[in-house]
């Protein structure tokens, strides 16, 4: 009994994760794209996002400063992507071999 409801969650669990992965697939690219063009001005002329000592800090300064921590989350990004795939593969192939 107990083999029967792990099947079923585990199928469960990957076309759950797997409709996720799409979702965010789809999601978030446009998110980005709608980002880049509000107003019809690409993100970095549309203004500070703050005002120090009479001088802008925008987007491009805070990527600029923090670069080495946007590449540490896109590793981390990657990494945990990848896993995930794996993990959703393991178990879809486990399901079809039951």
């Amino acid at each position: 009994m107990s083999a029967i409801r792990r099947h079923v969650f585990g199928h469960r669990a990957v076309k759950s994760v797997l409709a996720l992965i799409l979702a965010l697939g789809i999601w978030l690219p446009a998110c980005a794209a709608q980002d880049q063009t509000k107003g019809g001005k690409p993100a970095d002329a549309q203004g500070a996002l703050a005002r120090v000592n009479g001088k802008d800090v925008n987007e491009a300064d805070i990527k600029a400063f923090a670069a080495d921590q946007f590449a540490q989350l896109e590793k981390q990004y990657e990494q945990q992507k990848r896993e995930l795939l794996e993990g959703a593969l393991e178990q879809t192939i486990q399901d079809r071999l039951l």
